[in-house]
């Protein structure tokens, strides 16, 4: 029993290693100023700073607004305002000289030479034109032995002034034939000389338009009807909309649409686009119908084969939170945002739903409330102070 003791001690020693580490352990860090995540979207400005960057506010407003309905379409030249240029004969393609090449996306003016096409002669004449050359030299070299005798018996008297002239009228008219089957000569030969010159047709732009697609090069064979290139108008266009038919009851056919680019953002203008009185077009088993709408394309913004977004107004009229287009920006990901005042010189970046576009005006479904004051002047400006890119 004298032992016992040192078995009471071993237990006690373990337990009171055991306990040593966590006495040591250290209390969790404390974040003494956490960032709240509305800050994250914070941008605070200088008094200096908002001049500079020409900030304005408006304030957001619930007005009644007509419905929209937000669809892809089209643009296609006006009917009248394409043409497809085709060679009239057979020939070889060049340029003018100090033209610039026809090309897919070059604007055109009426008038504006595109190329000088060298007229080829028909199958038959080529093939006999070694014939026709020799033959041809044959009576000019004839003709012209016939007149240097008729001159020499003039002077012996032999003949009369009449029969030395009908004599020269037929060298004349060798001379004439033998070019003429020269000038054929160069045109199989590929010459660009005096005799192949006589037989060039200049293909001119019939209208003002941009080239859409070209079908043929400068040096080029083509034959008789041959396609060369196509050009469409610019101004005006026209804009077809497929829409489901059973939308079509929903859409007020007489009221101007919306027209935007896929790519417009921020300040770019949304065209107003006006009704093309048109019958609908759709057979019985059809599901789409196409409708159309004509742009004043002056500025040049809509190119026919373009891909648009187009608002087209329905019957019906609703209270919406409006506010200028150009409060809107954009992120790389095509996220919509506007930039709320929260106080002096403090703005916040807040993602809305854009419901549809009206003129200039946006209409807000989500993320902003009536009386919020947000940037239009120096949004864009503004969004890029944020990111790093702005002034």
């Amino acid at each position: 029993m004298r032992y016992t003791p040192q078995f009471i001690l071993l237990p006690c020693l373990l337990f009171a290693c055991s306990k040593a580490p966590e006495a040591e352990k250290k209390a969790a860090a404390a974040v003494s100023s956490p960032v709240k995540e509305s800050a994250l979207t914070t941008v605070t400005l200088t008094p200096e700073a908002e001049k500079n960057l020409g900030i304005r506010t408006v304030t957001v407003g619930s007005q009644e607004v007509t419905g929209t309905l937000e669809m892809g379409g089209d643009v296609q030249a006006e009917p009248g305002q394409a043409a497809s240029i085709t060679a009239p004969m057979k020939g070889i393609l060049a340029l003018q000289k100090g033209s610039p090449i026809p090309q897919t996306g070059r604007t055109v003016k009426k008038g504006e030479v595109l190329y000088r096409l060298t007229i080829l002669p028909a199958e038959g004449d080529l093939a006999n034109n070694n014939q026709e050359l020799e033959m041809r030299r044959v009576q000019l070299e004839t003709a012209r032995n016939k007149a240097n005798r008729m001159r020499q018996l003039l002077k012996d008297g032999a003949v009369s002034e009449r029969a030395k002239q009908e004599a020269e009228a037929e060298l004349a008219m060798a001379q004439k034939a033998y070019q003429d089957a020269v000038g054929k000569r160069e045109l199989l030969q590929g010459g660009t000389g005096q005799s192949a010159n006589q037989s060039v047709f200049v293909i001119k732009a019939p209208l003002d338009g941009v080239i859409q697609r070209v079908y043929a090069g400068q040096s080029q064979t083509v034959a008789a009807g041959a396609p060369l290139l196509d050009i469409a108008g610019l101004n005006p266009v026209w804009v077809r909309v497929p829409v489901y038919m059973g939308d079509l009851e929903r859409i007020n056919l007489n009221q101007p649409a919306q027209v935007r680019t896929l790519a417009a953002t921020g300040r770019q203008a949304v065209s107003e686009a006006m009704p093309v009185s048109t019958p609908v077009a759709s057979g019985s088993t059809a599901a789409l119908t196409d409708i159309f709408y004509e742009i004043k394309n002056t500025d040049k913004s809509f190119y026919p084969g373009q891909k648009v977004m187009v608002s087209l107004p329905t019957k019906g009229k609703a209270d919406g939170m409006v506010v200028p287009y150009a409060a809107i920006v954009y992120d790389i990901n095509g996220g919509e945002w506007v930039y709320v005042q929260t106080g002096p010189q403090v703005y916040q970046r807040q993602r809305v739903q854009v419901q549809s576009i009206l003129r200039q005006q946006a209409v807000i479904s989500k993320g902003v409330e009536a009386g919020m004051r947000v940037v239009t002047d120096g949004a864009a400006e503004l969004f890029g102070t944020e990111f790093g890119g702005g002034k």
